[in-house]
């Protein structure tokens, strides 16, 4: 009797955590960087970033990006500022990338 509840709790637990696997398109995710934040992603693995969310302190920067297991990561120069979103989830079959800045959360889309 321990054993079937063992295997049927393994099993079902298993269920939950099955694994998609994202690609990631190239091209430009969010509006102007006016309104929201916006990342062009470019074939050849470099990228630019805009902020003007805050018009107070613009963040603008360039930089080379990887892409692994569902998740981008923006590779920028040390002196870019700490509010700036480097870490990105791929989410819809690579069409958007979803991050956190603050208490804000930025699911940026292709347009």
């Amino acid at each position: 009797m321990k054993v079937l509840i063992a295997v049927s709790v393994l099993l079902f637990s298993g269920i939950g955590f099955s694994q998609t696997s994202e690609t990631l398109k190239s091209g430009i995710f969010g509006g102007n960087g006016t309104n929201a934040p916006k990342v062009q992603l470019n074939e050849d693995h470099t990228f630019h970033y805009l902020d003007k969310t805050n018009p107070r302190v613009p963040i603008e920067f360039n930089g080379t990006w990887s892409f692994n297991e569902g998740k981008l990561q923006l590779i920028t120069p040390k002196q870019v500022s700490r509010k700036a979103m480097t870490h990105f989830k791929v989410v819809r079959n690579g069409q958007c990338i979803r991050a956190k800045k603050g208490f804000a959360f930025y699911t940026l889309c292709i347009c």
